[in-house]
């Protein structure tokens, strides 16, 4: 500092505010590594001054910041600092006596030090000093909280309470249930919570019983199996964090419970020390602890091994008496941070629920912050005119290097964004309910702050203050839950129809089934096995294992000599102005962007003014053979595929690269393709990644030779080679050589090598990101070349093998058919033998333990069993393999396939079924065909040959999806299901796109290998103008298997239709002409109104109500009379007759006369409505019905 008088002025300022508890919690924004240095300077110089400067002035004041100056000067590292003035004392924070009369003298010192603040030139200093008082700096976004927080309640049945645990859920770690009354009916998949494991059950599967503990999905969490005894309900599991682990227990224990138990308990419990000092149980023991004739084998059990109860109060009121049935035992090795009993509402559980916060050596939430740009506030006519003004061309020579230029270029245009598109800061909280509101959240931080106060006081008042906003927010929680989900409709519905991005982010929520957040959780550092908490801990492992992949060694790798693929060339491009503005005009909108915060809706919405800079940047890039180092920069997000979330190895990059970068790419793509298909360079078996081909070709091109060396007798065998790593290990020394063989050379080639070499990432996690890592080998995750320059580097595999070899991008198969097994083995183990060949000679790593092998034969009189050897390993024959998303089985038959398709679409429905009451009709609708029906159609061309029974099962779970949108009972007929859903059958519209795919082979629309399958027609047969001779001859097959595969059935549709059909003009056409024309679509006014009461106008008009003559007609009542005396409660002498509605009635009538119809009013109109009336007649019609239905209070 300038002078010593500011230094004590500063000291004592801070010692004044620190007192007064005027200090605020400050955070740095920006995190640097010189953050130590910077601290030692500034505050060593300027302590050291003021230290032998004013001593003696200072000791005259108060001996505490002569302390503090001590501590400082003797410290040997600033960040190991320990201040005698913090967090102890209730009023000031202060750890040492304050005398209270000198204070008085001090009062004066606020306005000298706020002075000083001000004036001084060197204000850092000082507000550095005031950092290092507090001594709780941090890096944004914080600490969180340090606790482990365990929740239990008696439950009495979860079944339908799921949303009340949901909402109590989100404030505890471990959420712990006894007497869940379960059995194994129900799926796991049906009771998951968001931001939480799938959970732990126990259940007894016959009357009450039952335990179920839920982990937060942030936390590592083993189940302790060996700790649980048959009989018991209990649940032991281990809750694993860096350094350290804990146990949690929950016990169930009936009240008739025998002797075994307890010792079972006390077994358990001597072999959970031997894990883990750390142990907590809970539960409900059935025995009441605040009596004195409590159970002595349990006191004496809790008492050996050093447990102490940390409920003292009764968690179970009854009319007589209350009880403490549910207690939470701590180890003495836990710090004891809260514990309280909490009301439970009554209609919920009996009991009280606990809860217990115990101290955390790590913390392990994450909220983050992220800035985003208001588009809808945008002016992009000024961004348009500033970019359209700027002289570009003048700025690009100016520069030196592409690099230069590529960075001019970034800074020019996100420097005329920000002046025009407004951003702001918003608060990411990955964890959050779609109901959590800024009033709720507000009142639950004064909670947290309310709880910290009473734990550090220990007083009555604040304790009940605490107490009191507890139970505000836990009635705010239930009503904004609620409040959200009667509005949700209008929510929706303004989604749809304004940012679709946002109602697909909303349904997907709402859809989610899994039960676990996105988030990362703690992670277990697979060398060290270090528990990682930190987000920066995270990306920075997880970004050293993204770049280890890429590590290939090829030392003493000599790169082979390949002879030229062709005679043509390809050496330079140059890109125009309008290939550039036609990739723009295609960008998706809402797509994440790259470093460079450059997106796709600012390109597209200046693609008339931005293709000009981009075409010279562009082709500056192309003539230097240089890409820009700013695009070779990878922003990576973390994607977990499946396994142990907590290792870091089950988790792949997907590449956030420069959405400019990826244009230019998309352009260059463009020429490398066409250069590749028009010289026919593409292996013509590869599928993937290439336009016009598909997964469903593939397969049904090796079913359908599957099915042919069946009708010949033989036998097949197919072997499903896994390549390790694929897109990450490419060989860049064999790549170039291999783009060298196929005519690619110089400025080109220069260009591609440049773009491959030198490409760095930093992985991101909630914001934080790690240090920077290379990347040696592979092609760029995320980007638009890469999955071509991959196909390129595989392209030749297919020139080693005798057998039939089929590629899907990395998915590599051998098929080979013959009378004779002997000969299948030989042809396959000297491919194989290739293969491994090849792959060592590329660098390429295959997998043995996860290749497959199937064998299909209809003969008896099988010769010799296959032994197949593929690098030193045999390899094992499956009954099934999963290919390309279909489950193929060696029967040649569809049952495991479609039992696959059934299990996973029924886990969808499940979750639909949540949200029956929530969403209207039409959002229930669009989420079954957007969510549901891709799945049980995929492929559904080559699998339509299933058997009825097979196809019956599918057809079950649409009529049950389609009861669930419409709110028709299980009893209602299918015509109802269909006519108010207006969905097809499955087996229909598979007959459809059968007839559509092969009218795409007819014109020549699909890969030459896969037209090539269709017979010759009658015409090329016969000289004859027979009538029939446009259809396609139909060879004859003696097995029903190929009989009902694609071709033959298909075929024989195709030559049923009409020639017109046949050579329509388009596929579209092609289409339209095979859509039924007595389908009919439901209208929009049938999902109009309150979704409960839409459901009964639905009863309704189906006669499916709970009406006495509807339940009468299937066997449910035993009388179809009416309460009024009536014989017959239907539908007419609801709306028509009955005495018990008469007011209602003519409220209903008046409203429908006033709307002047020209139809009459009749029971038809009440419940379908009229055609020839307006949408908004009907609809209004419908309403009044429905006010009709509700205030008759029948339903």
């Amino acid at each position: 500092m300038g002078c010593c008088t500011d230094t004590w002025r500063c000291a004592i300022g801070i010692y004044y505010c620190k007192t007064r508890s005027i200090g605020k919690r400050l955070n740095f924004i920006n995190k640097t590594d010189s953050f130590a240095t910077l601290f030692k300077t500034a505050v060593y110089s300027s302590i050291l001054f003021a230290y032998l400067s004013c001593m003696q002035a200072l000791i005259k004041q108060n001996s505490i910041v002569l302390v503090l100056l001590l501590k400082l000067l003797l410290s040997c590292d600033i960040h190991q600092i320990s201040s005698p003035i913090l967090y102890t004392h209730t009023y000031g924070c202060l750890s040492l006596t304050v005398n209270y009369d000198c204070m008085k003298n001090l009062i004066n010192l606020l306005s000298v030090f706020l002075f000083s603040c001000f004036r001084n030139s060197n204000f850092s200093v000082i507000l550095l000093l005031l950092l290092l008082m507090y001594m709780d700096v941090e890096s944004n976004p914080g600490p969180s909280s340090g606790e482990l927080s365990v929740f239990h309640l008696n439950i009495r049945s979860i079944r339908n309470k799921m949303d009340y645990i949901e909402d109590i859920a989100g404030d505890y770690d471990i959420v712990c249930l006894t007497e869940s009354h379960l059995d194994d009916h129900v799926l796991s998949e049906d009771i998951l919570l968001p931001g939480f494991h799938a959970p732990f059950r126990l259940d007894r599967n016959f009357a009450g019983g039952g335990v179920i503990v839920y982990v937060n999905s942030l936390l590592k969490v083993n189940r302790l199996a060996n700790l649980e005894y048959h009989g018991d309900e209990a649940i032991w599991i281990q809750v694993i964090l860096q350094h350290t682990s804990f146990i949690i227990c929950t016990i169930y224990r009936p009240e008739n419970s025998v002797l075994p138990f307890w010792d079972n308990l006390r077994a358990s419990i001597y072999n959970a020390f031997d894990i883990s000092p750390n142990l907590i149980i809970t539960g409900d023991f059935n025995v009441d602890l605040l009596t004195v004739a409590t159970n002595h084998v349990f006191l004496d059990i809790i008492s050996s091994f050093s447990l102490s109860n940390v409920i003292l109060e009764p968690t179970r009121i009854g009319q007589t008496r209350s009880s403490l049935l549910d207690p939470i035992f701590l180890s003495d090795s836990l710090s004891c941070i809260d514990s309280s009993v909490i009301n439970i509402d009554r209609t919920v559980s009996d009991h009280q629920g606990c809860i217990v916060s115990v101290e955390l050596p790590c913390a392990f939430k994450s909220v983050y912050k992220r800035k985003v740009w208001l588009y809808k506030r945008a002016d992009f006519v000024t961004l348009n005119n500033l970019i359209s003004q700027y002289d570009w061309n003048g700025s690009f020579l100016n520069c030196e290097s592409v690099d230069i230029a590529c960075e001019t270029f970034t800074n020019v245009f996100i420097e005329f964004a920000t002046m025009c598109i407004p951003t702001k800061e918003v608060m990411i909280r990955p964890n959050d309910k779609p109901w959590m509101t800024s009033d709720l959240r507000k009142n639950i931080r004064k909670r947290d702050r309310l709880h910290k106060i009473a734990r550090k006081s220990n007083r009555l008042h604040d304790i009940q203050k605490f107490k009191s906003q507890r139970n505000k927010v836990n009635n705010m929680k239930k009503y904004s839950r609620l409040d959200f989900y009667e509005n949700v409709h209008g929510i929706i519905d303004d989604y749809f129809s304004s940012d679709p991005k946002a109602y697909w982010r909303l349904i997907k929520r709402l859809m989610k089934s899994s039960g676990t957040s996105q988030t990362i959780p703690t992670l277990v550092d697979p060398v060290t096995e270090n528990i990682i908490s930190s987000d920066e801990g995270k990306s920075n492992l997880l970004n050293e294992y993204f770049c280890s992949i890429t590590r290939i060694n090829e030392r003493n790798v000599r790169v082979p000599d390949i002879a030229p693929k062709t005679n043509k060339t390809f050496d330079s491009i140059r890109l125009n102005y309008t290939e550039i503005m036609d990739v723009l005009q295609i960008l998706k909108l809402g797509k994440a962007s790259g470093q460079d915060e450059i997106s796709h809706y600012m390109l597209k919405n200046v693609c008339h003014t931005i293709c000009k800079p981009l075409e010279l940047l562009f082709n500056i890039s192309l003539s230097a053979g240089v890409y820009p180092k700013l695009w070779k920069l990878a922003k990576v997000m973390p994607l977990f595929k499946k396994g142990d979330r907590h290792s870091p190895l089950n988790y792949r990059p997907i590449s956030l690269l420069s959405t400019v970068g990826k244009v230019f790419e998309r352009v260059i793509f463009k020429h490398i393709y066409n250069y590749f298909f028009e010289n026919s360079l593409f292996y013509k078996y590869q599928s993937g990644f290439l336009p016009g081909h598909s997964t469903v070709y593939q397969l049904i091109e090796m079913y359908h030779n599957i099915c042919l060396s069946l009708e010949e007798k033989k036998h097949t065998c197919i072997v499903f080679c896994d390549i390790s790593k694929a897109f990450d290990r490419v060989w860049h020394n064999g790549l170039y050589i291999k783009l060298k063989s196929y005519g690619i050379g110089g400025e080109l080639l220069v260009w591609l090598k440049d773009y491959l070499h030198q490409r760095q990432q930093k992985v991101c996690v909630n914001e934080s990101f790690s240090k920077l890592g290379s990347i040696d080998a592979g092609v760029p995750q995320g980007s638009i070349l890469g999955p071509l320059l991959f196909l390129i580097y595989i392209n030749d595999i297919a020139d080693i093998f005798d057998s039939a070899s089929r590629l899907f991008a990395d998915d590599t198969s051998l098929q080979c058919s013959s009378s004779s097994c002997l000969e299948i083995q030989t042809i396959l183990n000297k491919d194989l033998e290739s293969l491994n060949s090849w792959a060592k000679t590329w660098l390429v790593t295959f997998n043995p333990d996860k290749t497959d092998v199937l064998f299909f034969s209809n003969r008896n009189d099988v010769d010799a069993l296959l032994e197949l050897e593929f690098d030193g390993n045999i390899l094992d024959f499956s009954d099934s393999h999963k290919h390309l998303g279909v489950t193929l089985n060696s029967s040649v038959k569809w049952g495991d396939h479609i039992e696959a398709v059934y299990s996973s679409v029924m886990k969808k429905i499940n979750v639909l079924r949540k949200l029956k009451f929530l969403l209207k009709r039409d959002a229930l609708l669009r989420i079954y065909r957007t969510f549901i029906l891709p799945i049980l159609e995929y492929a559904c061309e080559l699998w339509d040959g299933c058997s009825s029974f097979e196809s019956e099962k599918l057809e079950k779970a649409q009529r049950e999806a389609a009861r669930i949108i419409t709110g028709l009972p299980s009893y209602a007929s299918i015509y109802s299901l269909n006519f108010e859903t207006g969905l097809e059958t499955l087996s229909a519209r598979r007959k459809r796109r059968k007839l559509q795919l092969l009218f795409k082979m007819h014109v020549n629309q699909t890969p030459d290998y896969f037209s090539s399958l269709l017979s010759s027609t009658v015409q090329d047969l016969v000289r004859y103008p027979l009538r029939n001779r446009n259809d396609y001859r139909i060879p004859y097959f003696r097995l029903s298997t190929t009989n009902s595969s694609f071709l033959p059935s298909t075929l024989r549709c195709w030559n049923t239709l009409d020639n017109s059909i046949r050579s329509s003009a388009s596929l579209n056409i092609f289409k339209n002409s095979l859509k039924p024309n007595d389908q009919f679509i439901p209208p929009s006014y049938f999902c109009n109104g309150d979704r409960k009461l839409n459901v009964i106008h639905t009863k309704l008009r189906h006669r499916c109500s709970s009406l006495n003559y509807d339940l009468f007609r299937v066997n449910l009542v035993e009388t179809p009379s009416c309460i009024c005396g009536h014989i017959c409660e239907n539908v007419y002498h609801f709306f028509f007759q009955c005495r018990s509605y008469s007011i209602e009635r003519n409220i209903l009538f008046q409203r429908v006369n006033d709307l002047s119809l020209e139809v009459p009013c009749d029971l038809d109109l009440l419940l379908f409505g009229n055609e020839d009336l307006s949408l908004d007649t009907n609809s209004e019609v419908f309403l009044y019905v429905h006010n009709f239905i509700k205030s008759s209070k029948r339903f």
